[in-house]
C-alpha cells in the first residue's frame, strides 16, 4: 500500500515520485498532484511497457533500466527535443556518458547521482553541469535521518533525501 505522501510535507522544492512499479512504491497520479508547489521529476523504474516519454527521470539500477536501454530512451527522446534525465551511481554515471557518447550524445541529458557516503551539503556542492541532483540518504543508508520539517525518520517514511539544483534542465541540444 502507497503511504510515502503522508509523511512528506507539502512544501518540499522537488519530488521524485516513481510512476512504475510495485503499488508500494509506485505513486498514483492524485498524490503528486499534492505538491503543487514542488517541482516533480516523475521517475520511472522499467518496470512497465510504457515506453521513454513515461516519466521525466529514469532508473539505472539493478532491477530497472540498463545503460543499452536508457541510450535508446535518450536517443528516442532526442528525437523530440526532450531532454532526459537519469538517477545512478558516479560509477554508471561515467557508463552513460560514454554511451552516450559512443552514439553522439551528451547534451539535454542530465543525471541525479545516488552517493549515501556524502552529507547533505557535499551533495550539494557535486551537483554542476549535467549533475542536476543528488541523493544522499536513504532508508537503508541512514534510516534514523529525520525529514526536515518533520517529527518523521527516513524508514519511517520510506523516502530518500536528495539535494536539487534549480535550474532548467530542457532541452538543450
Amino acid at each position: 500500500m502507497f503511504t510515502q505522501r503522508a509523511f512528506i510535507p507539502p512544501s518540499v522544492p522537488a519530488l521524485w515520485p516513481y510512476v512504475t512499479g510495485s503499488s508500494d512504491v509506485r505513486w498514483p497520479e492524485d498524490a503528486i498532484i499534492g505538491f503543487p508547489g514542488s517541482r516533480v521529476y516523475r521517475v520511472n523504474q522499467g518496470f512497465d511497457p510504457v515506453g521513454p516519454f513515461h516519466g521525466d527521470e529514469f532508473d539505472l539500477e539493478r532491477g530497472a533500466w540498463a545503460p543499452p536501454q536508457l541510450v535508446a530512451v535518450a536517443q528516442e527522446r532526442a528525437r523530440y527535443r526532450w531532454s532526459t534525465r537519469i538517477y545512478c551511481t558516479y560509477a554508471n554515471y561515467g557508463l552513460m556518458k560514454a554511451q552516450l557518447a559512443q552514439v553522439g550524445l551528451g547534451r539535454s541529458v542530465f543525471y541525479r547521482i545516488a552517493d549515501w557516503n556524502l552529507s547533505e551539503h557535499l551533495a550539494g556542492l557535486a551537483a554542476y553541469g549535467d549533475v542536476y541532483a543528488g541523493q544522499w540518504a536513504s532508508p537503508t543508508s541512514n534510516p534514523n535521518t529525520v525529514i526536515p520539517g518533520t517529527n518523521h525518520t527516513l524508514a519511517t517514511a520510506n523516502v530518500d533525501l536528495n539535494v536539487v539544483l534549480l535550474e532548467n534542465t530542457g532541452w538543450q541540444g
